[in-house]
């Protein structure tokens, strides 16, 4: 550390990483993304040929620290190559930052990479106690150790073991509120990553326990598994499948409400970015295109991407080169190029849209559909909203006589009693506290809301005296903690 006039301080890369390990780390309640970072390169070798195990250990030695360990049999490192600094480049890879072979178009690595900037060995070395890395590659074998984050000492031998790469490492307490792995979601990711590069073997090892995740159906399997975990079922006998160099993708509807999109870029999760807008726009595109070539829609019939999108699940994986992120942690995009995939996308699109016209044709009912029922309860809503900001004779006028208030205008000091029939409601008026108690008094069994549209709810008078008399609002606009009561209270005979 360098210290400059008026407590201006120059760090050096180490320094930083281990006072600001948030800036690359992302979230630090576990080392998880330690893991993540050695395991993403094991996975670019296996994306361009090279190995196809990697082997995960993680393990609590004697004296209580916590060890990791990712294995791979990829190609391995250039043995004792030594860069002009008088560092290998194996070295290198782990203590200077912003070093790696997958810079430029000609560099080491060929091929399109989730380990883009040349930080991940670095972070994990830096947060560690200790981190030994051994590469082997055509018979040599070189070892690095390195502690605290700082090269210690190298060793060079011959071996008869095949090519591969292996580091270890004991992350900092310091860095770290709990130096172990989060182990829910690493197995979630793990199974992910399987899936998005069908063929990889991972194996697991953790405290004398091993699982194997492996998948041969790829992203086939990652749709399965959600449906399932979803609780819905599928509206279409065939899924749009486009697997070409560019994209991998797989899109299915089901009876969901909403849409779901999970994308990937390079093997790695990503929450925003051009991709996703780009194939979305693509997809609506092309659906109402074919929709309108085969008249299945009216023209005055103007439907949306959230229309034609209702029940949409999508999940893709774009390989391309020269992503732009805007951390380290990659889960965000800020620049890649579209055309690389995009037209895969359409042509694929269009050959399963003329393939499944059956299906496709349900898609547009079903789009129609949600088109009337988005309409609808942007009414619903309107209704809420005027008849809350009603005022006098009005606002009475909006609720029915079944409502009996109570004194207490404070919302923590108020309940609702809802009551079967008026003859309950009597009773319940003369037992309750009239400063603290409201009475609803319903008629025999209520409309079923789970099975009802938005609209169906509201054209229901006593489900809207409710919502009304709550107060909080309704669907995207209900917001608790404008209940005007504190607890709402369901009052039956007893059995």
């Amino acid at each position: 550390m360098i210290m400059k006039n008026d407590g201006i301080v120059s760090l050096t890369p180490l320094e930083f990483t281990r006072q600001k390990p948030g800036v690359y780390a992302g979230d630090t309640t576990y080392s998880t993304q330690l893991v993540m970072e050695i395991l993403s390169n094991a996975i670019d070798e296996y994306r361009i040929g090279n190995g196809n195990e990697i082997v995960v250990s993680l393990s609590t030695d004697e004296d209580d620290k916590y060890w990791c360990c990712v294995k791979d049999n990829g190609s391995g490192f250039p043995i004792n190559d030594l860069r002009d600094d008088g560092e290998t480049t194996f070295q290198a890879a782990f203590d200077v930052l912003n070093t790696s072979g997958k810079y430029t178009e000609d560099g080491r690595y060929q091929g399109n990479s989730l380990g883009a900037y040349g930080i991940g060995c670095k972070l994990t070395n830096f947060l560690s106690h200790e981190l030994i890395a051994v590469t082997i590659r055509d018979g040599k074998l070189e070892t690095n150790i390195y502690e605290e984050g700082v090269f210690k000492k190298r060793r060079l031998d011959n071996s008869r073991q095949p090519n591969g790469t292996m580091v270890i490492w004991n992350p900092s307490e310091e860095f770290f509120e709990n130096v172990q792995v989060d182990y829910d979601k690493f197995y979630k990711d793990i199974n992910t990553i399987v899936c998005l590069c069908p063929g990889l073997k991972i194996i697991v090892k953790t405290e004398g326990k091993e699982r194997i995740f492996y998948s041969e159906t790829g992203l086939e399997q990652l749709v399965n598994q959600k449906i399932e975990s979803s609780k819905v079922k599928e509206v279409v006998k065939n899924r749009c499948s486009v697997h070409t160099s560019a994209i991998d993708m797989v899109m299915t509807y089901t009876t969901a409400y909403s849409s779901e999109i999970i994308a990937y870029a390079n093997v790695g999760y990503t929450e925003s970015g051009p991709h996703i807008t780009q194939i979305k726009s693509t997809i609506t595109r092309e659906m109402k295109k074919f929709f309108e070539e085969n008249k299945w829609i009216d023209p005055d019939v103007k439907l949306t991407g959230e229309n034609i999108q209702e029940g949409m699940l999508l999940i893709f994986n774009v390989n391309v080169p020269n992503i732009s992120y805007d951390a380290q942690v990659k889960s965000r995009i800020t620049k890649l190029d579209t055309s690389v995939f995009l037209e895969d996308v359409k042509s694929g699109l269009r050959e399963w849209l003329t393939s499944n016209k059956k299906d496709v044709k349900a898609l547009v009912d079903k789009a129609v559909a949600a088109k009337k029922a988005n309409e609808a309860a942007k009414r619903a809503r309107e209704r809420i909203r005027n008849a809350g900001n009603a005022k006098g004779l009005k606002a009475k006028l909006q609720v029915s006589d079944k409502f009996i208030d109570c004194v207490n205008r404070k919302p923590s000091e108020r309940n609702l009693l809802l009551v079967e029939g008026q003859s309950a409601g009597s009773s319940a008026v003369e037992a309750r506290n009239v400063k603290t108690d409201a009475i609803y008094a319903l008629r025999g069994k209520v409309l079923n809301v789970l099975k009802s549209k938005p609209e169906k709810v509201l054209e229901n008078q006593e489900l809207f005296d409710i919502i009304m008399k709550i107060g909080a609002g309704y669907l995207d606009t209900f917001d608790i903690k404008k209940m005007m009561f504190d607890k709402v209270i369901i009052v039956s005979d007893r059995p």
